[in-house]
């Protein structure tokens, strides 16, 4: 029978130099080969992230025949195929599949591997000559069956204003198809640009570009969704991608394939790319997101996928997590592709959230479908921690994860003053004042239940803007921003154990703050500094090391007064609504998420 390709061999690019370890591995060895003793060999191993087969996964979800491996090598070559298992002792238990020497090959071959379901991974490795190296022109992962489907993808990138990268996605996505025929009828990339910077003219047959408003991700990704339905080409699955990404196109290839091969029930499952981070290139951030408390935190931390061990656990992610009622999962739209219908998806539109939430609704709106993770399929991307406002975590957040879990949590009517108390009270410890009045704005378009939705999205973004400016100082002395970023954030037991009296005496008596405070500044990094660094100084600066930038914030006991009387009158009037606006937000759930809701939002026509 015909062979099918599941998974390409992938090899770096120029580009891909720092991370050449995410394709293949090198070595050296002296071994006997060939009939000859102790031949000096080189040894490609593609036991990595990009190019070994998940066995386990691959015949779990989908529908696989026979697997085997396909070489294009040209020359004397040895090829070792290994079926690996993760274990608890050894980090992983391998298995000699096969084992086959070729001399003078000039052939394309087809080597079948048995009972490759059995490992979680499949790999092989190539060793050859010192003296006569062979030529490494392809090779594969290849079954001997039909898809059981065949799917059309719509990609959706979402813009504002970051040119530089959609013009890179859109130029990389035209090249890719130009030199793959097969796919060209069933895969289109439609780029919705929020920012209205873009060229309409530079649509093609391949690519579509629309202007949109800028009702952030939220708008940005129901406009795709809705054009990909009204565009007649039947499309069956929809990948949701942020623009400011860099990705290798063999991951469009490996989302459509398996889509192509899913067994029926699981068809409809949402299949995510990993996020890895763009500054360190060879590190796994994260690929699934569960519930965690109020919100969500990542399935998998931090992995360096350099290690066979580490892409093996990153890969394993038990099926029972898909149906636990207490951790549901999500797939964060960074790289999210999941099944579409052309008449019901029109009207099973994102929340319009604006931004910060949109996905975690999105996924546990899907919950009980599973979320199926490949290896090589991911992005980089630079991590969460570098790029999030004050306008995003303290007002969008806290508005929108109000809606979300009061919908989605049976206990968040018990939790969510302990949290939002929690959040202010750390906003005001370390002088954010700016974020402590975008949680009142929050609280206060809470208490509007779905109607804030109802408002000129603009308008809302233009005062959340308006309140968020601070006055920000560009940093250019390197060991001044080294000093910040060495500068540990952890204090000594004595010294915390001294912080929680005074903060104790700050509660007893405020007026303390006044007079233990001390001239003179400290120093600190933006995202969530210790509030042991505000405690006793008057001043601190804290530092964005990633955008060299700087800003002072000063202790303000009258501005923290207001502040908190505003704060606690807003969150009493919302324990005391509570029951209504869940019952707003579940009466109006099916009208925010239709077309002619967003139809009417995005001003289309």
């Amino acid at each position: 029978m015909n062979k099918r390709l599941l998974q390409r061999i992938v090899m770096p690019e120029v580009k891909d130099r720092d991370c050449q370890e995410l394709f293949f591995r090198s070595g050296q060895a002296e071994c006997m080969a060939f009939g000859e003793p102790l031949v000096a060999m080189n040894e490609l191993y593609f036991h990595t992230w990009m190019n070994l087969f998940a066995a386990k996964k691959w015949f779990r979800y989908g529908k696989v025949g026979n697997l085997f491996l396909k070489l294009d090598i040209k020359g004397d070559f040895c090829v070792e195929i290994v079926g690996s298992n993760q274990n608890t002792v050894y980090g992983h238990i391998d298995e000699k599949l096969v084992w086959e020497e070729f001399r003078d090959n000039q052939e394309e071959r087809y080597i079948k591997i048995d009972n490759p379901s059995a490992y979680d991974a499949v790999y092989f490795i190539i060793r050859d000559r010192k003296d006569a190296p062979c030529r490494f022109l392809s090779a594969g992962w290849y079954t001997d069956i039909p898809p059981v489907r065949e799917n059309r993808l719509a990609i959706v990138i979402c813009t504002y204003k970051r040119e530089a990268y959609i013009h890179r996605a859109m130029a990389m996505f035209e090249k890719y198809l130009a030199e793959n025929e097969a796919l060209r009828n069933r895969m289109h990339l439609f780029v919705i640009d929020n920012g209205q910077t873009l060229e309409l003219s530079r649509s093609n047959e391949h690519v579509s570009v629309f202007h949109n408003i800028n009702a952030g991700g939220a708008g940005g990704f129901a406009r795709g969704l809705i054009e990909a339905c009204r565009a007649g080409e039947n499309y069956t699955r929809c990948l949701f991608m942020d623009d400011d990404v860099e990705i290798i196109p063999e991951s469009f290839y490996r989302t459509l394939i398996l889509s192509d091969y899913l067994k029926e029930e699981y068809k409809d499952a949402i299949i995510n790319g990993a996020m890895l981070d763009l500054y360190r290139r060879t590190v796994f951030y994260e690929n699934l997101a569960v519930e965690d408390g109020l919100w969500v935190s990542s399935f998998h931390r931090e992995a360096n996928l350099t290690k066979f061990k580490a892409i093996l656990r990153v890969n394993d992610i038990p099926e029972s997590v898909y149906q636990n009622e207490n951790s549901k999962v999500n797939a964060a739209w960074f790289y999210s592709c999941f099944s579409m219908d052309q008449e019901k998806s029109i009207n099973d539109l994102p929340l319009p959230v604006f931004i910060r939430g949109d996905d975690v609704e999105y996924g546990r709106r899907k919950f009980g479908q599973a979320f199926i993770q490949l290896n090589g399929i991911c992005v980089w991307h630079a991590p969460f921690y570098y790029r999030v406002s004050n306008a995003t975590e303290a007002y969008y957040m806290s508005r929108n994860m109000f809606m979300i879990n009061a919908l989605y949590s049976n206990s968040f009517q018990k939790d969510f003053t302990r949290f939002y108390h929690a959040r202010f009270r750390y906003s005001l410890n370390t002088y954010d004042y700016i974020s402590g009045q975008l949680y009142i704005k929050a609280l206060e378009d809470i208490l509007k239940g779905s109607k804030v939705f109802d408002e000129d999205v603009l308008e809302i973004a233009k005062t959340v803007g308006r309140i968020a400016e601070e006055a920000r100082e560009p940093v250019t002395d390197f060991y001044e921003l080294k000093a910040v970023k060495d500068k540990p954030f952890r204090y000594s037991i004595p010294k915390r154990i001294c912080v929680r009296l005074i903060q104790a005496g700050y509660k007893c008596m405020p007026v303390l703050k006044c007079v233990l405070k001390q001239n003179g500044m400290n120093l600190a990094q933006e995202w969530y500094p210790p509030a042991e660094t505000f405690l006793v100084k008057k001043q601190v600066k804290v530092y964005n090391l990633l955008n060299k930038t700087s800003v002072v914030r000063k202790f303000d006991y009258h501005m923290e007064r207001k502040l908190e009387k505003q704060f606690r009158e807003l969150l009493a009037e919302i324990e005391k609504n509570y029951d209504g606006l869940l019952e707003d937000y579940r009466a109006n759930f099916p009208r925010l998420t239709s077309f002619d809701f967003w139809k009417s939002y995005l001003k289309l026509e």
